[in-house]
């Protein structure tokens, strides 16, 4: 019979280590050269349903700006998020061009613009008709810059150009969507890892003897610190995706 102070010489344990340490390994390895061989920059833009600025219900009110009446008043929201992992700058404007976002609609006035983090400041923007100017400037790694504009009608249809070298550009998710994706995908991932990790408890316990307690602590210790660290691992990889 083999003493708890010989358990450095167990092969059984040792094979049994060696699986989802050499997985985890090769599974880092993989990423982290994936990571800085490919340095995306990565722009998505999203565009709100036009939302009235009056319910009156038949009650005589009207939106007058600079003395002219708005018949049909709606605010739009409109979002970039640079989703990649490097800074957009002003650089990668091809020819100094900005980005257009053409809302379709009669752009009345700029009303408010916000950045997220709070301590970097959104780029420049200009109103040029229906459409948006934006930049060139720098759009952060994980900024996102949200403005509300004040529009005149509701039947609008969305146009995004931009000419940004080595970035590639698509529409995103509205933010409601988007976070329930994300809270969704450290569930399922974190959920799929903690099964990895107690699948391995049985295999070593297995392979000690059902009859040793020692293994068996071994094995719900292995098995606890590869779920936790399996979850924690989801829950970063995702929020940092938002």
């Amino acid at each position: 019979m083999m003493l708890a102070d010989e358990w450095y010489s167990s092969a059984t344990l040792w094979a049994a280590l060696a699986v989802p340490v050499g997985l985890l390994a090769g599974l880092v390895g993989a990423w982290a050269t994936l990571q800085s061989a490919n340095p995306k920059r990565r722009l998505d833009y999203w565009v709100s349903k036009p939302t009235p600025l009056l319910n009156t219900n038949g009650v005589g009110l009207e939106v007058r700006r600079n003395g002219n009446a708005l018949t049909d008043p709606h605010v739009l929201e409109i979002q970039l998020l640079n989703r990649g992992r490097r800074d957009i700058t002003s650089s990668h404007f091809d020819a100094g061009q900005p980005i257009r976002l053409d809302v379709g609609l009669p752009i009345i006035e700029l009303l408010t613009t916000t950045s997220e983090p709070t301590s970097l400041h959104p780029p420049t923007t200009v109103i040029d008709g229906t459409a948006l100017k934006i930049g060139p400037s720098l759009l952060a790694r994980r900024q996102t810059v949200t403005f509300a504009v004040l529009v005149e009608g509701h039947s609008t249809q969305p146009g995004f150009q931009a000419a940004l070298q080595d970035v590639s550009v698509k529409a995103s998710w509205d933010p409601a969507r988007r976070q329930a994706s994300s809270i969704s995908g450290v569930t399922a991932v974190g959920g799929l890892i903690t099964t990895a990790g107690g699948a391995l408890g049985p295999a070593v316990i297995a392979m000690g003897g059902r009859s040793n307690a020692f293994w068996t602590a071994v094995a719900v210790l292995l098995a606890g610190l590869w779920a936790s660290a399996g979850s924690w691992w989801a829950a970063t990889t995702w929020a940092r995706r938002r």
